[in-house]
């Protein structure tokens, strides 16, 4: 089994877009919405759904890279709880909300360049993922690396066309350091982002189901990115 471990992102690998009454799937929140010991801990919630064979997503909440160090104890939790061993697969996925919402502000805070910012986030992202190689030693674990959602157009746009570009540019940036780091720990890495990116910068919105979060029209794309393990 491979399991995929962090923000709402991915919900994409549940392997489907709607809830029962039609509205955008987002998995439950391991921990806050339910746990497998303690059962439900929020009355109501999102469905817990897992529609591809070889893959379960575990949702521990809406956290960046940079402080996923702070949720260890619920990540550690989530591969107790579902009885993961080394024989599965752990790739977390972090780091789109910090691509989105922090580094450009946090460049701008502390006045220094993106690429020093990215660098920052991802020496916190490092520790986090030394801590659960050095706590489970025999485990094999990669990243799925934050994908180009940022699309800037479409019926509801956030920010402008423009303005997406440019984190979109950032992301795979971002993503090309996160490379470099997975190779520098010895850890699986996959990535789509660059796939998702037309020719003029903006994602495909075929492969979006809103302005953030990527739809079932991506899974061929994630699907060959995981062939090899799968």
């Amino acid at each position: 089994m491979i399991y995929i471990i962090g923000d709402s992102h991915v919900s994409v690998f549940c392997g489907t877009d709607l809830t029962e009454d039609g509205l955008m799937h987002i998995q439950p929140e391991f921990g806050t919405c339910y746990t497998l010991k303690l059962g439900q801990l929020r009355e109501k919630v999102n469905k817990f759904e897992q529609r591809i064979p070889n893959f379960l997503a575990i949702k521990v909440g809406s956290h960046t890279a940079y402080n996923s160090f702070d949720k260890l104890p619920k990540i550690k939790q989530a591969i107790h709880e579902y009885e993961i061993n080394k024989n599965d697969y752990i790739f977390l996925c972090f780091g789109q909300i910090d691509i989105q919402n922090h580094l450009i502000k946090n460049s701008l805070k502390n006045n220094i360049s993106i690429d020093e910012t990215i660098d920052i986030c991802l020496d916190n992202y490092s520790e986090t993922i030394l801590n659960l190689k050095n706590n489970f030693p025999n485990f094999r674990f990669g990243v799925y690396a934050p994908p180009s959602t940022s699309i800037g157009c479409g019926n509801n746009p956030k920010i402008t066309p423009k303005e997406a570009i440019k984190i979109n540019i950032i992301t795979i940036n971002f993503n090309k350091k996160l490379k470099k780091l997975t190779e520098k720990l010895n850890i699986l890495y996959k990535d789509i982002s660059d796939k998702l990116i037309l020719e003029n910068g903006l994602t495909d919105n075929k492969f979006v189901i809103d302005d953030i979060h990527l739809s079932q029209e991506a899974m061929p794309l994630i699907l060959k990115e995981f062939s090899d393990i799968t």
